[in-house]
């Protein structure tokens, strides 16, 4: 029996992860800076909504984990999709969700002169999904999975405007690093 609080776990990932993949598809669409913004922004503050919900069953009852699905074993060995929220990921979760809506919600404007705004907001809803990754992981592999994301993303970001050598260079010294 999966509880209320263990489906709000679970969602707190998908909807950076949905921004991302809604932003990328439409990205040929020529998105302007209000409706790639609005996606992201939307998508981030779902999440911050759902981790306050979670935090304040985390403070009172304890932590919260789900088991997503078993993505493959071998031998005694499972590799399985866990998240698991306790007191520090509760922190760490709101501060990318809530932190991360206020930057979507400021880069709407930032943005304004922007050509490629759909691809810089779905890089961001990407980055978001991967950090969530990074906190709710219960175990390694999810873990190693928002660590790899983390790093694509911030190469992808880093070098928005890869037109200007530094950045593409500034890019490549992350990836590198992560």
């Amino acid at each position: 029996k999966i509880t209320m609080y263990e489906n709000y776990l679970a969602l707190i990932p998908l909807f950076p992860l949905l921004a991302f993949l809604l932003n990328s598809a439409l990205v040929k669409n020529k998105l302007n800076n209000i409706q790639a913004g609005l996606i992201t922004f939307s998508g981030l503050f779902i999440s911050f909504i759902l981790v306050i919900m979670s935090a304040i069953h985390v403070h009172e009852v304890g932590p919260v984990h789900v088991k997503l699905w078993d993505w493959m074993q071998y031998k005694n060995i499972n590799f399985d999709i866990h998240f698991s929220m306790d007191q520090l990921s509760t922190i760490l979760c709101i501060m990318v969700t809530g932190i991360g809506s206020a930057i979507a919600f400021f880069s709407i404007g930032y943005m304004d002169h922007e050509e490629k705004v759909g691809k810089f907001f779905a890089f961001f809803a990407l980055f978001a999904f991967s950090m969530l990754l990074l906190v709710l992981g219960e175990n390694f592999l999810v873990l190693f999975m928002g660590w790899e994301g983390v790093g694509l993303s911030s190469y992808l970001l880093i070098g928005f405007w890869y037109e200007h050598k530094k950045n593409g260079d500034a890019a490549k010294k992350a990836f590198l690093a992560n």
